[in-house]
């Protein structure tokens, strides 16, 4: 996630203390690695699909949070029509504003009830969470929907910085920090919690419990660990982008090495999620198989079975790994 945090103006100028050159290349980073999230995102939507994963609630909330990033790193694409362009008045300009608002916004929501539903299933011992995903809709879709739709009737998406979303000028300001930055630091806040309760949580259990086979144990720590990913990839990426934004809180000047790491990775939420997901041995495995049926395996290694495949990859079925909640 980029835009948020995008090279504001300083003072009251409407343009960033940048160069032209400096912001070319903030602009093109930034597209860079939209467009490695346009494809890590377009690879998890369509593994979950076609390989059916999408069986458990944990599933289908980082298939969620997926869209959201594809959303996301789709809209900032609209920076090529409207940069270096007068787009004050653009309603194409306000479209991307609002656009960014709402992805941006379900991003870090989705990725807050990855980790509140990881919470009460392991912490809480909650056997099944499934009654909550319309909750999770609700809250998710309510609270995206009434921070984006304030700025729109206050008018004040526009230019903002080197692309378009909350202007920092006049209502602007204080309408960025209610409609996102403090909504954004409340989930980090609670994130942090949630994710260092469930870790103690675990590992007291395991320590607890010396009975439990070598393989069970690391089954489980491997399947929480996959879920703990998400909230923690999240925050490791808004490390550069929060320095950023604090410090231009602080000081009227804009730092072009800031900036570039905050393009270099926020936008890669998406991507990185895509790498933590391609993990996932079953996934892989499935994989292998698919490639084996289309004949690409008998291309590259020479003849191999499936059942050749299923040994050499040691891994059991979904439905037969260790779950922190029950399927549908």
């Amino acid at each position: 996630m980029s835009t948020p945090f995008d090279a504001a103006p300083s003072g009251n100028n409407t343009d960033i203390v940048l160069t032209d050159g400096q912001k070319e290349i903030i602009v093109t980073v930034r597209l860079i690695t939209s467009a490695l999230t346009l494809l890590g995102a377009s690879f998890m939507i369509f593994s979950m699909i076609y390989f059916k994963k999408l069986k458990t609630l944990s599933s289908r909330l980082i298939f969620q949070l997926t869209i959201s990033a594809w959303g996301e790193a789709l809209f900032n694409y609209i920076t090529l029509f409207t940069f270096g362009k007068e787009v004050e008045l653009s309603t194409l300009c306000t479209f991307q504003g609002l656009g960014l608002q709402v992805f941006q916004l379900s991003t870090f929501l989705w990725t807050t009830v990855i980790s509140f539903n990881l919470y009460m299933v392991v912490v809480k011992h909650k056997i099944s969470m499934n009654e909550w995903e319309p909750r999770y809709h609700a809250a998710v879709w309510t609270v995206t929907s009434v921070l984006a739709i304030i700025p729109l009737l206050s008018g004040v998406y526009g230019p903002a910085g080197v692309w378009c979303w909350i202007i920092k000028t006049g209502a602007g300001l204080p309408l960025r920090f209610v409609t996102f930055y403090v909504p954004l630091y409340i989930c980090i806040a609670a994130m942090i919690y949630l994710y260092s309760t469930v870790t103690r949580t675990v590992n007291a259990t395991m320590d607890g419990q010396s009975d439990i086979e070598d393989a069970d144990r690391r089954r489980a720590q491997n399947a929480l660990n996959r879920l703990k990913a998400y909230p923690i990839i999240f925050m490791v990426l808004y490390i550069l982008p929060t320095i950023n934004r604090v410090y231009n809180w602080i000081s009227n000047d804009d730092i072009f090495i800031l900036y570039l790491g905050q393009v270099l990775t926020a936008p890669l939420l998406g991507f990185v999620n895509s790498l933590a997901y391609g993990l996932d041995e079953e996934l892989r495995r499935k994989y292998r198989i698919l490639f084996f049926k289309r004949g690409w395996f008998r291309t590259c290694i020479g003849e191999v079975s499936i059942d050749d495949l299923d040994a050499r990859s040691g891994s059991v079925d979904e439905e037969d790994e260790y779950h922190v909640e029950d399927p549908d």
